[in-house]
């Protein structure tokens, strides 16, 4: 399997983690910038996941810089998931709004499982994921469905009613021995786009 992993971090060390737990379950990870990313690049992958990122999407400023990647989310026919602002992206290219929450969250929180989707599967019904944003996805886009509730955000996690387009606010990449969901949540992810 052959994964593209879209850097959208303006500071190119915080990938690394991400990169290293995906590494860890699929050899195969070509890793590409957002800035240096073209729509079509889709088309050489069997799988996508767009990273987290220290934009704010309800800048105005910050839309511009995203564009090719949302042509990417909009065209693709491959599983993507996306990872805190690679969800917000894909929201906010399906027609939703993407909103300062007025404070910032950072640690781990509760995330209530409203459907067992394959990221899914074999978690329980409330889990703990880490969180680090300050904005959120305001309203369930067009063509998506709610799968998970958050304490810090409504929206905690969508999916395409269309395809296996993922998002969600939490970074799964982040976990330890006591909550080992987030990378759970890589593996189904990973290991089900095959």
């Amino acid at each position: 399997m052959k994964v593209l992993l879209v850097n959208n971090y303006i500071k190119k060390e915080r990938i690394a983690r991400l990169e290293s737990e995906i590494k860890s379950i699929v050899s195969n990870v070509e890793m590409l910038s957002y800035d240096t990313l073209k729509a079509s690049a889709w088309r050489d992958y069997e799988a996508i996941i767009l990273s987290g990122s220290e934009y704010m999407l309800s800048l105005s400023e910050t839309e511009p810089l995203f564009t090719e990647e949302m042509e990417l989310i909009l065209e693709s026919d491959r599983p993507i998931l996306g990872i805190c602002f690679g969800h917000q992206l894909i929201a906010h290219a399906n027609g939703s709004r993407v909103v300062r929450m007025g404070r910032e969250t950072e640690g781990y929180f509760m995330t209530r499982i409203l459907s067992r989707e394959k990221i899914f599967e074999d978690l329980s019904d409330k889990e703990f994921f880490w969180e680090s944003h300050s904005e959120a996805v305001e309203s369930v886009p067009n063509g998506f469905r709610l799968i998970a509730k958050g304490e810090t955000n409504p929206v905690q996690a969508i999916k395409s009613e269309r395809n296996e387009v993922y998002g969600v606010q939490f970074h799964p990449e982040v976990w330890d021995s006591k909550r080992g969901a987030g990378r759970k949540v890589l593996e189904a992810f990973l290991v089900g786009s095959r």
